[in-house]
């Protein structure tokens, strides 16, 4: 502590005024600058503040942009498919020659139909990946590449509404594999209309064999007679049913 006499004798008779300096000014003075020493040392820099206030800006952002795509899947879940929207799908046609590897479906589409495989894309693919995946497992065939022919539209007021890309690889003669769509059998071109099938697939055929492109426009009615298909590139009417 401070000693008495010291006070005494450094602030003489004026010692009360001493003592009430000492008690409200110098101690209170010292605990402030203390005080702000440890601030000064504690405080953050500025490049600090900046990075805090960033990190709770790009906080902010992901969050209200997590927010947003939870939304848009909900909507997406909870939203129905318009009726007649067109499903995206691709046909395989494998062949060797003149003679076509045609799966004899047990599933709708086209139950009881022969039909190349294929079937519809699935999310974040492109109809080339399409065509080389649903090749596989609907024939156990790896095939490193297709050749893309055309493009096959199928309309109806019904729900059969399609875009099929049309995908060609010219394979071995190997026995027809097992497969759990159906089963595969070899149908030459000239008998392509002697067995049950769609008759779209008998001008793929015959533009695949020809080596022409195609863009294919098909109109059906409301039990999926086809009434008119139009190949878009020339403009020809490859079929059309008469009144």
């Amino acid at each position: 502590m401070f000693p008495a006499n010291a006070f005494l004798l450094f602030f003489g008779e004026d010692a009360f005024v001493g003592l009430l300096l000492l008690v409200f000014i110098v101690i209170p003075g010292f605990i402030g600058f203390v005080v702000l020493m440890a601030y000064l040392i504690t405080r953050p820099t500025r490049a600090e503040i900046e990075a805090k206030m960033a990190n709770q800006k790009n906080h902010r952002s992901e969050s209200a942009l997590t927010s947003s795509e939870e939304q848009g899947e909900d909507r997406l879940f909870t939203m129905q498919i318009p009726h007649g929207l067109k499903k995206t799908a691709v046909l395989c046609v494998l062949k060797n020659g003149q003679q076509f590897l045609l799966l004899k479906r047990v599933k709708e589409p086209n139950k009881d139909n022969y039909t190349p495989v294929g079937g519809k894309l699935d999310p974040h693919e492109s109809p080339m990946q399409a065509a080389l995946r649903e090749t596989h497992e609907e024939t156990g065939l790896t095939i490193p590449a297709m050749k893309y022919c055309g493009v096959l539209v199928e309309t109806s007021p019904t729900n059969y509404n399609w875009t099929s890309f049309v995908y060609v690889a010219d394979i071995d003669y190997i026995p027809p594999p097992p497969c759990n769509e159906g089963q595969l059998e070899w149908i030459a071109f000239e008998d392509v209309l002697n067995v049950p099938t769609p008759k779209t697939d008998w001008f793929i055929y015959q533009y695949l064999l020809e080596g022409k492109p195609f863009t294919f426009s098909a109109e059906f009615d409301a039990e999926l007679n086809l009434l008119t298909m139009i190949e878009e590139i020339s403009g020809v009417t490859v079929y059309e049913v008469q009144n």
